[in-house]
Order: C-alpha cells, then structure tokens, then sequence
C-alpha cells in the first residue's frame, strides 16, 4: 500500500507557466520512480536512487517533494539532492520552501 504518494499529491507546486501554486500533479515518470521509493522503503527500510536524468520529466521535483515528506515525517531523517550548479541548488532549495509555506 503506497504510504508517500497520497502525502505527496497533497503537497503544492509552483507551475512554471503561470507561476500559480498548484497541487502536486504526478506524472508516469514520477509515479514510477515513486513506486521504486516506496518498494525499496518497505523491504530495506531506506531508498537509494540513481538517476541518469533526462530533462523535463519531474525527477528533480519529486525527489525533492519525497525528501521534504520523509523530513517532516521522520525524526533524525538525512535526504540528499544533488544538483550540478549554484542556481539548479537554489531552484531545489526553492521547491522545499514552497512545500513548506503551502
């Protein structure tokens, strides 16, 4: 039984397009990277992903979103998103607050 995902659909986003907050729309991508999390959750107790990125499909916002849910769930939990350059740190860093502040 997915534990994150109906937690995650409930966090909010900010939509690019029309800079509005929205609710967490998962897409295939998302739902079976999430599916992944979930699995290796419920066997090992831990998550471990490694990811050759492709652009544009949400893998960066929703390791962000389970990251932020793990934090605020677990005590003493420790989550890592990598991003390659300053500003792509900050973007990620950005998604947290907005989760937070909505």
């Amino acid at each position: 039984m997915p534990v994150l995902e109906p937690l995650i659909r409930r966090l909010k986003i900010l939509h690019i397009d029309n800079m509005e907050v929205v609710p967490f729309p998962l897409n295939w991508a998302q739902i079976e990277m999430l599916n992944n999390i979930e699995k290796q959750f419920a066997t090992t107790k831990r998550a471990r992903v490694i990811v050759l990125k492709a652009r544009q499909i949400g893998v960066s916002t929703l390791s962000q979103a389970v990251g932020f849910t793990m934090a605020t769930l677990m005590d003493n939990y420790r989550g890592l998103t990598l991003a390659h350059e300053e500003d792509g740190s900050k973007h990620l860093l950005s998604m947290s607050h907005t989760f937070w502040d909505n």
